[in-house]
Formats: structure tokens, C-alpha cells, sequence
């Protein structure tokens, strides 16, 4: 058994992995489905580690001092 990736690296790969198919004007429902789960991981980095790349309303952002 390999070794285990750690939390991010597995959301990351998944992100990636439904990027492929998500499509930016989904129309049936499935493709729906697929978009709203690529938002959803791309919600979950963003907060989580901090990425502003990643997040489409914000692309270029730095982090903001609390």
C-alpha cells in the first residue's frame, strides 16, 4: 500500500480531475452537478490553504491583514 497524500494534495487532484468535464455554462442537470462540485473544492481550497489563485472572483489578490 503507497503511502497516503495528505488532505490538500487529494483535494487538489480531485479538483483538477472535475475540472475536466465541469463546464462554465452548464445546461442539464448533470453538468450542473459536476460544476457545483468543482465550485465546491475550489471553495474549500480557497478558504482553507489560502490560495487566491484559485478562487475566480478574486484572482490576484494578496491576503488582507486582520
Amino acid at each position: 500500500m503507497g503511502k497516503k497524500l495528505n488532505l490538500e494534495a487529494r483535494l487538489r487532484r480531485e479538483k483538477d480531475r472535475v475540472a475536466k468535464f465541469a463546464l462554465r455554462q452548464p445546461k442539464t442537470w448533470k453538468e450542473v452537478v459536476d460544476r457545483r462540485r468543482w465550485e465546491r473544492l475550489n471553495n474549500i481550497i480557497w478558504r482553507r490553504y489560502d490560495d487566491k489563485l484559485y478562487h475566480p472572483t478574486d484572482p490576484n489578490m494578496s491576503r488582507l491583514q486582520r
